[in-house]
């Protein structure tokens, strides 16, 4: 296949050697190469798991055996496996959790890796990687039709998944369900149903924008003005979604609230405001 019909790869991603007998993986620098890969959404949970470092990533170059990741991961590396996909983005293995400049670059480019990746898994009712994508359903439990609000949608960090990925499959205590651009479906509606927004989602957007402000605004990153770039991806997924306009970290449908932002005092110095950023009423100016 041709790399015109390929999209780019993301600077790292996981060979899950498209072979379930296989008992490890391998991180790989796939700067400048092409392929089709999954990514996938999850909470980190309260355990600790297995992250790339400065100090292991050399290892993880060499091999990642199974047995050290989180259930979570491996059963979204058995889902890859079983459909012959080669590769996986996971954000705690692919990004060099330690190094802020690797963080910040890696970060710009997270909304073009899930807008290319073949589609997103998420594991939506775990609140941690031990609980794994496959859980036993409750068979009790009776579900509306707006199912899809467990634990991970409430992270402002997955807006970027939700809104970007052209395809998403979600693993939940209810139920496994997907999600495209024009319609969902799951295995309680396996005929499924128009993928049609409403008024309440198009609140929900918002919310969680400026929820995802607030985790940016708590980032170290190392150079200021890379706030912009690093959520420039989620603002053209929300602008899409909602036709609204986007000036300086603000909506126009939603202007007024937009400028109700305030920032503690111990926030940034007078130092660190010398230089143009951003209007002195956009959040993004300090």
């Amino acid at each position: 296949m041709s790399t015109e019909t390929l999209p780019a790869l993301p600077s790292r991603v996981l060979d899950v050697n498209a072979s379930e007998s296989s008992p490890k993986l391998r991180l790989v620098d796939a700067k400048g190469k092409y392929g089709h890969y999954v990514t996938l959404s999850h909470c980190w949970g309260r355990h600790r798991i297995i992250t790339t470092t400065v100090g292991n990533i050399r290892e993880h170059m060499r091999a990642i055996p199974l047995s050290s990741l989180s259930q979570t991961f491996r059963d979204a590396i058995s889902t890859v496996r079983s459909l012959n996909i080669p590769y996986i983005w996971i954000d705690s293995l692919c990004i060099i959790q330690d190094d802020p400049n690797d963080w910040a670059f890696e970060a710009a480019k997270m909304g073009s890796y899930y807008l290319n990746s073949l589609f997103n898994i998420a594991a939506v009712s775990a609140s941690g990687g031990s609980e794994g994508c496959f859980m036993e359903y409750n068979l009790v439990k009776i579900t509306p039709y707006g199912y899809i609000r467990p634990k991970l949608w409430q992270r402002a960090w997955v807006l970027q998944e939700r809104l970007l990925s052209p395809r998403l499959l979600l693993f939940s205590d209810t139920q496994m369900s997907w999600l495209c651009r024009t319609e969902e479906a799951s295995e309680r509606v396996p005929e499924g149903t128009s993928n049609i927004g409403s008024e309440e989602g198009l609140t929900d957007l918002y919310n969680s924008w400026y929820d995802l402000v607030m985790l940016y605004g708590k980032c170290d990153l190392t150079v200021k003005s890379d706030i912009f770039p690093a959520i420039s991806g989620i603002a053209r997924g929300i602008g899409r979604a909602t036709g609204d306009e986007y000036y300086a970290g603000h909506w126009k449908n939603d202007f007024h609230r937009g400028l109700l932002w305030t920032a503690p005092d111990s926030t940034v110095s007078k130092a660190e405001l010398r230089g143009y950023r951003a209007p002195s009423w956009s959040w993004a100016s300090i």
